[in-house]
């Protein structure tokens, strides 16, 4: 079978349950409602986390629960999208715009997590216990023990801003660039040789491997 086309050549994901395609005029019309309501609910809501009553503080989490779904929506298209065609460089700058767009929505909402995590513990307690947070109880509790690991407002807004252009760019870069390598003399693609690695045939497999150890080195 070694040399022969699997015969799925141009068959990409169908991404259009999600959105017809990035220029598709409802991205725009969801990110523009996501982050005018995630600055919504940091206005109104900001500084008074500790004020919620218990039905208060599951309608919130409900409201932060949608709102993240909404938004993963935009960004699984995008992560997507860029699986496509990796080396296309608007599908490239789209989901760089995603990511900082995300950045942006998540400064308006990392007070909710910093917040909660300050309210006392014996009112915290009670709370948790109240039946009406049931549904979120265990979020809840495990946002609270990440507070040791968690910094001040300041500085967990600066790691968010520098989110977009950290460890996700440095992915985003290493796909690209293997996206781009060929291998072998039949200048395969990275999956198209990897996928060998699970052939019954051994020859097949050793030809895969060494097909792509040589390709590596040759861009050392």
């Amino acid at each position: 079978m070694q040399g022969k086309t699997p015969g799925a050549e141009g068959v990409i994901w169908d991404l259009s349950h999600l959105y017809k395609g990035p220029d598709d005029p409802q991205i725009e019309k969801d990110l523009g409602e996501v982050k005018a309501r995630a600055k919504g609910i940091e206005e109104t809501h900001k500084g008074h986390v500790k004020d919620l009553t218990p039905q208060g503080l599951h309608d919130l989490v409900r409201e932060l629960e949608a709102l993240n779904e909404r938004f993963a929506r935009i960004a699984a298209y995008a992560q997507l999208d860029f699986s496509t065609n990796c080396t296309d460089p608007q599908k490239g700058a789209f989901l760089q715009r995603i990511r900082e767009e995300g950045a942006e929505i998540q400064r308006h909402l990392v007070f909710f997590d910093l917040e909660w995590q300050k309210v006392p513990e014996d009112l915290a307690s009670t709370i948790l216990k109240d039946k009406t947070i049931e549904h979120y109880r265990h979020y809840l509790a495990f946002l609270r023990r990440l507070a040791p690991h968690t910094l001040s407002e300041e500085q967990e807004k600066l790691l968010i801003d520098l989110s977009p252009v950290g460890k996700s760019s440095w992915i985003t870069l290493f796909e690209k660039v293997m996206a781009h390598l060929r291998f072998g003399a039949e200048e395969r693609t990275q999956e198209e040789v990897l996928s060998d690695l699970y052939s019954p045939d051994r020859n097949v497999r050793k030809k895969a491997h060494k097909d792509f150890t040589e390709g590596l080195k040759q861009e050392e």
